[in-house]
């Protein structure tokens, strides 16, 4: 599961019950905290998790009664998205997201 997933994924009230669908027993811990750490953070990163050698950076963004509708992302070549240039992503992502959320009455 990439960023764009996993960001929806950790704002979503149903995610244990797809957690239980998509991932085994043994490898479900580890997403409860990646998603836990997703919400605390506002954001999702995946490197080379469904393309190898691309990075994804998503953030999500909400209806009018805060549940999430999908997620904004940006995907680009890991030779080209560097750790600097992931946090102007995820800045600029979170301003729009904030934004669009705004936009759906939240």
């Amino acid at each position: 599961m990439g960023a764009s997933g996993k960001v929806v994924l950790a704002f979503s009230p149903d995610a244990e019950h797809y957690l239980a669908e998509l991932v085994t027993d043994q490898d479900r811990q580890a997403y409860r905290q990646e998603l836990t750490r997703i919400q605390s953070v506002g954001y999702a990163v995946s490197k080379d998790e469904l393309i190898q050698g691309a990075v994804a950076v998503a953030a999500p963004f909400f209806t009018g009664g805060s549940k999430v509708m999908g997620s904004l992302v940006v995907y680009g070549p890991s030779a080209r998205v560097d750790e600097s240039r992931i946090e102007k992503i995820v800045a600029l992502l979170l301003e729009e997201s904030s934004e669009l959320s705004k936009t759906f009455g939240l």
